[in-house]
């Protein structure tokens, strides 16, 4: 598993929402993403992070997947609709 400084956020995660590395505290965020972009994103961060990752849904136009660390959690939706990605952290 390769993390980045913040134990709780995968690299891939750090690279499409840069603003986490500055923001410790940061509980949501959302971005204009293509739906085939935010669908790789939860594919690299779930074989980055290994069996601390579990899809929560997948449908036509959404699909999202909760990372666990030892530190937290972090979901993420995909929304075709939107085009929109969503990472909602929560820490403790």
């Amino acid at each position: 598993m390769r993390f980045s400084s913040l134990r709780l956020v995968p690299a891939a995660i750090l690279v499409a929402f840069p603003a986490i590395a500055s923001a410790e505290d940061l509980a949501m965020r959302a971005e204009k993403m293509p739906f085939q972009e935010c669908l790789a994103l939860i594919d690299e961060v779930a074989g980055e992070v290994g069996s601390g990752a579990m899809r929560l849904q997948r449908t036509r136009d959404l699909h999202s997947a909760r990372i666990t660390a030892a530190d937290g959690v972090v979901t993420l939706v995909c929304s075709r609709t939107d085009q929109t990605v969503t990472l909602t952290r929560t820490t403790g």
